[in-house]
Parts: C-alpha cells; sequence; structure tokens
C-alpha cells in the first residue's frame, strides 16, 4: 500500500503539467480514495503525537473537508458519465480526481518530511 500511494504520488506530481496523459479508471479512482485514508491516518498518527505542526495539521483538516466532499461527487460523475460515454463530464471527473490526488501527494510528502511518518 505504501508503495502504491507513493508511485500514485510520483505520478501526479510528474504528470501535473500533462494532465491529458492521465487517464482515470476506476482503479485510479480507487487508488486516489486508499490513498487519502493512508495520508489522513499518518496525520491523525502525527497530529495526535505532536510530531506535526498544528499548521500542517489545521491545513490537512481543511483539506479533508474538501477531499470527503468533493471525491465522492467526482466518483459518481465519473462513473455516470462513463456509463453515458460523455467525455466532457468523463474530463470534469477526472481533473477534480487529478486536483485533489496532487494536493494529497503534497501532503504526503509533508507527512513524510516533517514527521517522519510513512502513509
Amino acid at each position: 500500500m505504501k508503495v502504491l500511494i507513493l508511485g500514485l504520488a510520483l505520478l501526479i506530481t510528474g504528470c501535473a503539467g500533462t494532465t491529458r496523459a492521465i487517464e482515470v479508471t476506476g482503479d485510479t479512482l480507487k487508488a486516489a480514495g486508499e490513498g487519502y485514508l493512508s495520508v489522513e491516518q499518518a496525520f491523525y498518527t502525527g497530529c495526535t503525537n505532536r510530531t506535526l505542526p498544528p499548521a500542517q495539521c489545521a491545513a490537512f483538516n481543511d483539506f479533508g473537508a474538501k477531499f470527503k466532499k468533493d471525491y465522492p461527487r467526482a466518483v459518481q460523475l465519473w462513473h455516470i458519465a462513463r456509463a453515458a460515454n460523455d467525455t466532457a463530464s468523463q474530463k470534469k471527473a477526472r481533473d477534480t480526481v487529478l486536483q485533489l490526488s496532487t494536493a494529497l501527494s503534497t501532503f504526503a510528502a509533508q507527512v513524510i518530511q516533517t514527521g517522519g511518518l510513512t502513509p
């Protein structure tokens, strides 16, 4: 799982400038969700143990609220758009997941660097 998250983070950050190269699939969506849960757990541990600065904990809490609201909507949109062969809506869902995953990779890097924790 840790390798999957690190690989996802590297893929997202490496391809952030070329979003057309990333294709969203059911596996991609699942990996993004699992990645969030893994990083959330690492932040919980780091914030509870006070190995992460309070400002990072607050920033992740804000991001978590956004992720928990936007991610399920993007997944639902992607599934509906895929079934309807609606490429414009698929792109919208992909862009949302890419944006969330890019931010998530930044938080994953922070928790590794600052807290010494591995998501």
